[in-house]
């Protein structure tokens, strides 16, 4: 009866390491895909345009602020 006993727990044991590992292995690749082609410099570039219109919205209020006109309200 112990022996049964242990050999069940073990078969359940070796089944949930089994299904440990393959979850891991599913989990790695969703964690190694890759955004479609062309989405990540589509960002970039996004971040880069919005990067340069804040520059530049600050550079005028700089500017307006430098010749004592109340500065504009930024659009944001």
């Amino acid at each position: 009866r112990g022996i049964e006993t242990a050999s069940s727990e073990w078969e359940r044991a070796q089944t949930a390491i089994t299904k440990v590992k393959q979850l891991r292995q599913e989990a790695g690749a969703v964690m190694e895909e890759k955004p479609p082609s062309g989405e990540v410099e589509r960002y970039k570039r996004e971040l880069e345009e919005e990067k340069k219109r804040r520059e530049a919205a600050e550079r005028q209020l700089e500017a307006e602020r430098q010749k004592g006109k109340p500065p504009a309200t930024p659009a944001t």
